[in-house]
């Protein structure tokens, strides 16, 4: 619950659609199957058995921690969303008739204990709004029916998603809050694109684990694709038919593209001059103060400024920190054009994955979401259109789940250690058929 609510609360901070970014890494996606959804944290036993490991530990226990304030905090970040949309249209709490939608601590339940919708109410109360709670499966003297709710209610907050609620329409006049994604479907645009036209494609950084299996898919489905990369030994070795690299069928496919003259190989930036999209597979690192270190792109930008021309697209690929891509368009020439479309795949498995995996595409301009749909066409994948930032963001999203993920279990395998206890056994008993375990 924990990772997922942080995300939430990074994306409203930043006008972005949680949801929306959310669908668009789950879509298809096997290794984010488990990715989580926002929403108040379920059941009344589990902020204060959390506490309790917290304290059988000694309170080292820093992701619980950590996890509770972003958890019990969700109610004030669902108020202060509600208090940027309102002064967006001039309005504040003061008299605004409020209604909860869902009491319950989680739905299917008629159990209100140590439910966050209360504190929802009584944040709410606080700002001075008039406030009304309804619940499809509790009956308390002051809740009000559903439809009286919906009736009076200027500003509707989900306060528990209750299966009955999933088709209501909610009027577009009616402010809508709902961290947990029932409301409204989440807007994605879906399609696989027709394969139309072939590309001439440089790949910068493209003798390394993103780029070349990239390069080589792209060279085997038809595009005529240009290795640029300044390691000259690495290039004279992958030209004469070594792959440098672990990958299942990568050396066979390297043998296939260089018979087939669609790819070659160059340390010069200034092949990318012919080419219709230049893929950049160098991301933002980070500096010593741990903050995202632009000059490495930058200084990347400056080389390739020169050799560019208008109609091309600077197709985005590694890692960014958002808000990058519009700040390399912004120092561009004009005419380029800038994509991110970031990539999502296994060491060692690329080539499968990038025939299998959906893949998320954005653009600066139609220019560009239209030569990263010819890019992609000839792979057959679904394509998932976003915006640059939403792009960028989704990204980080997905790495830092699956980091935090790693960082649980290690956490526990450290109080476990600690305590003298095997943390595998212990594990293999919480998981034994046990699905909210798996």
């Amino acid at each position: 619950f924990g990772t997922a609510n942080q995300f939430y609360h990074i994306a409203v901070s930043k006008g972005l659609d949680f949801d929306k970014i959310r669908s668009a890494i789950i879509h298809r996606y096997q290794r984010a199957a488990d990715f989580p959804r926002s929403g108040f944290t379920a059941g009344p036993r589990l902020y204060q058995d959390m506490m309790q490991l917290s304290a059988y530990c000694r309170h080292t226990f820093s992701l619980g921690n950590a996890a509770m304030l972003v958890n019990e905090t969700m109610p004030d970040c669902l108020v202060e969303q509600a208090r940027q949309k309102l002064a967006e249209c001039g309005r504040n709490f003061k008299g605004l008739k409020c209604g909860i939608l869902g009491m319950a601590f989680k739905p299917g339940s008629d159990d209100c204990s140590h439910s966050l919708a209360f504190k929802l109410r009584e944040l709410l109360l606080r700002e001075g709004a008039e406030v009304s709670c309804s619940d499809a499966c509790v009956g308390e003297a002051d809740f009000v029916s559903q439809e009286k709710l919906l009736e009076a209610s200027e500003a509707v907050f989900i306060g528990c998603p209750h299966a009955e609620y999933k088709n209501i329409s909610f009027p577009n006049h009616q402010f809508l809050f709902d961290c947990w994604g029932l409301a409204r479907k989440p807007e994605i645009t879906v399609f696989k694109a027709q394969c139309e036209k072939f590309l001439r494609v440089a790949v910068v950084g493209g003798a390394g684990h993103v780029g070349l299996p990239l390069s080589l898919v792209l060279a085997d489905r038809g595009h005529t694709v240009v290795v640029v990369d300044k390691d000259a030994a690495k290039i004279e070795s992958i030209q004469g038919g070594k792959f440098p690299f672990l990958e299942d069928g990568g050396p066979e496919l390297l043998l296939r593209c260089l018979d087939s003259k669609q790819i070659s190989f160059t340390t010069s930036v200034a092949e990318v001059s012919s080419c219709d999209v230049i893929i950049v597979t160098i991301g933002t690192p980070v500096n010593e103060h741990l903050n995202p270190c632009f000059s490495v792109v930058q200084a990347c930008m400056e080389e390739l400024a020169p050799n560019l021309r208008k109609g091309q697209t600077l197709l985005l690929r590694s890692t960014l920190f958002p808000g990058t891509s519009s700040r390399v368009l912004a120092g561009l020439p004009p005419g380029i054009s800038v994509s991110f479309c970031p990539e999502r795949i296994a060491q060692g498995k690329a080539l499968e994955e990038l025939t299998d995996l959906p893949q998320i595409i954005s653009g600066s301009d139609g220019e560009a979401l239209d030569h990263a749909k010819a890019l992609f066409a000839p792979l057959s994948v679904d394509l998932i259109e976003l915006n640059l930032q939403e792009a960028e963001v989704a990204k980080l999203f997905l790495n830092s789940w699956r980091y935090v993920a790693f960082g649980i279990a290690n956490q526990f395998y450290h109080i476990a250690t600690s305590k003298g206890l095997n943390f595998d056994r212990l594990r293999a008993a919480i998981v034994h058929r046990y699905p909210r375990a798996a």
